[in-house]
């Protein structure tokens, strides 16, 4: 394909079978394009909560289910108009689901809440106790976001 501007990632997987046997080979992809005339793209920063709703939202990092996030709206960013299969966990891990707008920080603004399949994160190792998880995606017209927050495993220092 043609290289774009900004972030982009990918993820190739094949499978093989034989007789008594499969294999499964996955292989990650990802650049970032320049706009000719050297010009680099802008990210704009946005608000990022793991587990909206709680004090201290603790993330038990052998869980089967899924990690909301919610990508917050602010006065220059609306999350409603992100183009949902743009967003990604680090560099790989893409929301299993998305959700509607709702206004998880009580700011009268609506917000976007994401779900990740926890085991896909932990297996990424993106779950570390006190590391920065980061949202990336961009919105519908190309202009790219990025956020993060911090995570806070469940029997760790962060969580009570």
């Amino acid at each position: 394909g043609v290289a774009q501007a900004g972030s982009y990632t990918n993820v190739g997987t094949v499978y093989g079978y034989a007789l008594f046997f499969s294999v499964e080979a996955s292989d990650p992809s990802h650049y970032e394009g320049e706009v000719p005339g050297g010009r680099t793209p802008s990210v704009q920063e946005v608000g990022i909560q793991i587990k909206p709703g709680g004090t201290f939202p603790c993330i038990n990092a052998s869980s089967k289910g899924r990690t909301p996030v919610a990508i917050l709206a602010s006065s220059g960013f609306d999350p409603l108009v992100v183009d949902r299969h743009t967003i990604l966990a680090g560099y790989l891990i893409s929301p299993v689901r998305w959700g509607r707008g709702e206004d998880v920080n009580g700011d009268g603004l609506l917000d976007l809440v994401v779900h990740f399949k926890t085991q896909e994160l932990n297996a990424d190792e993106l779950l570390q106790d006190g590391k920065e998880l980061v949202i990336s995606g961009e919105i519908f017209g190309g202009e790219s976001f990025t956020g993060s927050d911090l995570i806070r495993l469940a029997g760790g220092p962060f969580c009570r």
